[in-house]
Formats: structure tokens, sequence, C-alpha cells
């Protein structure tokens, strides 16, 4: 529904590849989605190569500035019926020397909050041969006010194009174990290899909260990482239904005593969804051995994995090694 009055103006790029984020590339991250329809107010941030005055040329270098989300009241009154405040978003400084300009549509405008960065416009228009100016402001779409069809486009038809690619491997199909499977091993007696196992899964039980520190945002096992912070956990809070024995609900949230402070080193991850679907290759990082019988590293190590159908796990139990019982879980 984009229209020539700037309405709905904003538009998603699906790429030919993907992207690679930080730490993979240092200066490309990606920025979180505000919800639904939330509302912000006070400092803000807009970013582009635009011209920087309004005869001027345009920068050679990305700009920066930081801006004030404006009343209303002040873009309605200037841009009458075309400023729409469901949709869009008033922004600039009262005494004015400083806003987005010609050339920089379609760029960012973003609010940091408790360390995240959050899109929350897109430079969309302001009046002409008035950049900056004193008493005005320049619009951006209210990307809060879109965020569900952005959703819809790149959570939904995306998912559907790559489910035909992953041949069918749906997050449903890789757990797919049924409760009597559960049941069934469950009653089996577990033999000697696996009660030594066993064992060693149970003494991790043993571990306070005063045991443990969190070190976020480091590269290194044995030296610090310029950045890294360290947080000592005030509670563990295990799976209620957690069985040692047979690795399943294998899961634990640490509740840290002070926050982390998103930044370069340290960002936040999304949480899966039971829609998605799963690729056929995954990531894992670690520092443990990067070989049987070796060391352990030395710095965070990371490695591509397929992910393996149902029926290969099920291999694996019949052959009556260690991934009896529990690979059916992952």
């Amino acid at each position: 529904n984009y229209s020539d009055n700037f309405e709905n103006d904003i538009a998603l790029l699906h790429t030919t590849m993907d992207i690679p984020l930080y730490p993979a590339v240092n200066n490309i991250n990606s920025i979180c989605l505000p919800a639904q329809d939330v509302l912000f107010n006070g400092r803000v941030t807009v970013t582009g190569w635009g011209h920087v005055a309004d005869e001027g040329n345009t920068s050679e270098h990305l700009m920066t500035v930081d801006l004030n989300i404006l009343n209303d009241k002040l873009c309605k009154d200037q841009f009458k019926s075309l400023y729409k405040k469901q949709i869009m978003i008033c922004a600039g400084l009262r005494r004015g020397g400083k806003n987005s300009c010609r050339g920089d549509s379609g760029g960012p405008l973003i609010k940091v909050r408790f360390g995240k960065a959050y899109l929350i416009g897109i430079v969309s228009y302001g009046g002409h041969g008035m950049c900056a100016r004193e008493n005005s402001g320049a619009v951006y779409t209210k990307v809060s006010h879109y965020t569900n069809w952005i959703k819809k486009w790149a959570y939904g038809k995306c998912q559907r194009s790559m489910l035909v690619e992953t041949e069918d491997l749906e997050l449903g199909n890789l757990i797919s174990s049924t409760s009597n499977e559960e049941e069934e091993m469950m009653t089996e007696e577990t033999s000697e290899k696996e009660m030594e196992t066993t064992t060693k899964r149970m003494e991790v039980e043993v571990y306070q909260e005063s045991d443990l520190t969190v070190v976020a945002g480091s590269f290194f096992l044995n030296d610090a990482t310029s950045g890294e912070t360290k947080h000592k956990v005030e509670k563990i809070m295990k799976h209620q239904h957690y069985k040692p024995k047979f690795y399943l609900n294998d899961i634990a949230l640490l509740k840290l005593s002070n926050p982390i402070r998103y930044d370069r080193t340290k960002q936040p991850i999304c949480l899966s969804q039971k829609s998605d679907v799963v690729p056929k290759v995954l990531t894992v990082s670690g520092w443990r051995k990067t070989q049987e019988n070796g060391f352990d590293a030395s710095v965070l190590q990371t490695v591509n994995i397929k992910v393996v159908k149902l029926e290969k796990c099920k291999m694996f139990a019949k052959r009556g090694d260690n991934y009896k019982r529990y690979a059916l879980r992952w």
C-alpha cells in the first residue's frame, strides 16, 4: 500500500546470499526490531551519506548525528496532511543545525535502550530546501507500525521458500520421538558404561551459584579479551523435569547478579520458534578439545556441522554406542 504521499514508505530487500555478522566481520551487525506499535521518545541517532547542507555535496564518509523525537504537532503544522502520526515519526532539533537531508532517504533512525540498538525509523522526507532548519523536523517511517508486516515476510514467506531447500527438515521432524519411546527408555536397564557417563553428568548438579562466574565477550580461554565483563551467578534454574540419566530436558538458566551491557563483543541471540525451519548446516562453538585425546583450545573455536536426520540418530542407538537413547533428543 505504498503511495506517492509517503504513506507506507518502507521496503524489504531479500539478498542473494547471507550477510556475515560480527564477529566474522567487525563492522557488520544486526539491529533489533521494536515491538509492534511501541512508542519511543528522547534521543535518537540517524546515519547516512546524503547532503551535508541544503546546497552542499553528498558525503564521502558515513555521517551520524544525534537528534530528538519531536512533538507530532510540529511536523503536522509543517507538512499538513502529508504527516500521519500513526505511521510516521517527527525528529530533529528545535534549534536546528542537524538532521537528515537529501540523499539520506532509506537510512536508519536508531534508538539505544539498555545497550540494545533498535531500528525505530527510516528516513522518509523533509521540507525541500529546509534541511535542519530551526523549529522544523524531518519525517521518518515509524518501523514499529510495520513490525508484524516485516515478520510476516522475513519469518513467513522466506521460511516457506527455505522449506524446499532443506528437504522438509522441520524442527518437529527432528525431535518427533513419542512419549511411549520415552517411557521405554526410562524403564531399560543402564549398562555399566552408561552408568559411568551418568555419574559424570550428575556431578554437574553439585555446583552452587557461588562456584560460577559468567565471562561475557571473551574469545580467549586463559587471557582477557578487550571488552569482556564478568558476572556472578545469582541463581541457577534447572528444568523441573531434568533427567541426568537420560539427558532429558538438559537445559538450565542462569540469573546474573548484574546485567550484561551489549556492545561490539556482546550481543543477544534470538530464540528459535516451533515454526522455524531447521537449515541443513548449523554452527557450534566452544573451547574444548580440537581432537580426541588432544588439548583444550586457547581461542574460541567454531565449526559448521550438518543436521542429522532422526533415522541416522536411531542408527547410533542400534549400534549401542554412547549416543544410545540420547541422540534422539538432539
